[in-house]
Parts: structure tokens; C-alpha cells; sequence
């Protein structure tokens, strides 16, 4: 429990009423907006700190496995030290890629709006580590986007239409195979 690690960091018992919330999405920058499925441009969104905890790695494998007449273009916003080997990944794997960097919250809408789908291929790292509920997640579902995400979503409130899938290449494959096709 969150008491029980304070108590192990200070070393004293106190009487604690802790609550863990989730970060709010701003609903004046993410919100739905009217748009049909076919007026989506072919591109997967991915945002976030470009980290191995994010999964982006899983995500361009997942693209690059698809059907090349299939396969649509990938976004990823944000930055980190894993951009020049997603770049270079993607390159590799023959997926078409964009990097514009970090971006304002509006711009993060625009491309939300835009895209087909957005993808959340978060993982758990090897010493256990893993995201609790991404605030991303909870934006794109408010913009209206469909979203695939490998976290567990019942760390997510309230309940999600998302796409559930496992962090693993062939999960997320078919999960977009399938967004993509509808």
C-alpha cells in the first residue's frame, strides 16, 4: 500500500488518509469532436516520452509485419534518447515514420483527430516497472479516437472503450490489422 511505502521511506507509522488519482484530462483542449471513421487520415498516433516503458519499439514491429499496401504511416510525438533507434527501426522494417517532436496539447488533439487509431504500447520493464494509467489514453478517448492500448485498463476510470491487447508484437498487429480493416 502507498502507506506502507512512506512508512518505509520516513521510518515512523503516520496516520495517513492517502488517495491516488488518476491526472485529469483538460476537457477544454480534449474533447470530442464530431468526424466520421473516413474522414481520419491512414496514419497510427503514438505519444509520449520516446523510453522503452513507452513500447514504441512494439509498435513499429507491429507496422512493419503488416501487408505494405496496408500499412499506414506512424506519428510519434514527444522526445527521449530512443529516437534515433525508432528511427532507424522504422527505416529497417520499411515503416513510414514521423517524429515532429514535442508538441503543444492542442497540436496533440490535432493529430489525435486525424489519426485512424491511437496506440498505447506500454510495457513492463524488466525491474517490474510499468505505467500506471497514461493520461494519453484517457485523451484520445476523449477526442473520440479508437485507441489499443497493452496497459492493464482497469487502472483506468472509469471504464474504457479501448482496445485491450498484450505488450507483444503479434498482439498489437492484429489489434491494428483489425482497427484498420473496419
Amino acid at each position: 500500500s502507498l502507506a506502507a511505502r512512506v512508512h518505509a521511506l520516513v521510518g515512523t507509522d503516520l496516520e495517513l488518509n492517502l488517495k491516488v488519482q488518476a491526472m485529469p484530462v483538460d476537457t477544454s483542449v480534449f474533447r470530442s469532436q464530431t468526424q466520421s471513421a473516413s474522414a481520419r487520415s491512414h496514419i497510427v498516433l503514438g505519444v509520449g516520452r520516446l523510453v522503452p516503458i513507452k513500447g514504441f519499439d512494439l509498435l513499429v514491429l507491429a507496422l512493419g509485419g503488416l501487408a505494405a499496401q496496408l500499412r499506414p504511416s506512424l506519428v510519434l510525438l514527444g522526445e527521449g534518447p530512443e529516437r534515433a533507434r525508432l528511427a532507424s527501426l522504422a527505416h529497417r522494417v520499411g515503416v513510414r515514420l514521423q517524429m515532429p517532436g514535442m508538441v503543444s496539447p492542442t497540436a496533440v488533439r490535432g493529430w489525435m483527430q486525424q489519426a485512424a487509431v491511437c496506440v498505447v504500447p506500454s510495457r513492463v520493464l524488466p525491474s517490474g516497472r510499468s505505467e500506471g494509467a497514461p493520461l494519453v489514453l484517457r485523451e484520445a478517448l476523449a477526442v473520440g479516437v479508437p485507441v489499443i492500448a497493452t496497459v492493464p485498463l482497469y487502472k483506468v476510470q472509469p471504464p474504457t472503450e479501448a482496445t485491450p491487447v498484450a505488450a507483444d508484437v503479434g498482439s498489437v498487429r492484429a489489434a491494428l490489422s483489425k482497427i484498420l480493416r473496419s
